[in-house]
C-alpha cells in the first residue's frame, strides 16, 4: 500500500508518477498485481491549499475546484459518463495516487 505524487496531470517528470506510469511499473515487475487505485483528492483542490501561491489564487484555484465539482451542468457531456470513465476522470486530474499491490503467495 502506498501513494504516489502526480501534483498536476501534465508533465513529464520520471518521480511524478501518473496513474498509468504506476500501472506500467507494476505490470513490467513479476508476480506483482494492482488490487486498487483511488485519488487522494483533486489537483486544483490540493494546489489552493499550497503555501506558496497567493492567497488570490489560492482562493481562485479553491472556487473553480467547487465549481467543477457541484455545476456538472458546465459538462454536460461528462454527467453521461459511465461510473468507470467518471472514475478514471478523478485519476488522471488526482493530486496524488494511491494504490494497492499485492504480491501473490507461494504456490498461488
Amino acid at each position: 500500500m502506498g501513494t504516489v505524487s502526480q501534483g498536476e496531470p501534465f508533465h513529464a517528470s520520471y518521480f511524478h508518477h501518473t496513474p498509468w506510469g504506476l500501472v506500467s511499473l507494476v505490470e513490467s515487475a513479476t508476480k506483482l498485481e494492482i488490487k486498487r487505485l483511488w485519488t487522494s483528492g483533486d489537483t486544483l483542490a490540493a494546489l489552493s491549499r499550497m503555501g506558496r501561491y497567493p492567497r488570490v489564487i489560492r482562493a481562485c484555484l479553491k472556487a473553480i475546484s467547487k465549481i467543477h465539482d457541484r455545476v456538472p451542468v458546465l459538462a454536460p457531456r461528462r454527467m453521461r459518463w459511465p461510473k468507470k470513465q467518471k472514475s478514471l476522470d478523478r485519476l488522471y486530474r488526482a493530486a496524488s495516487v494511491c494504490f494497492l499491490i499485492q504480491k501473490p503467495l507461494d504456490g498461488q
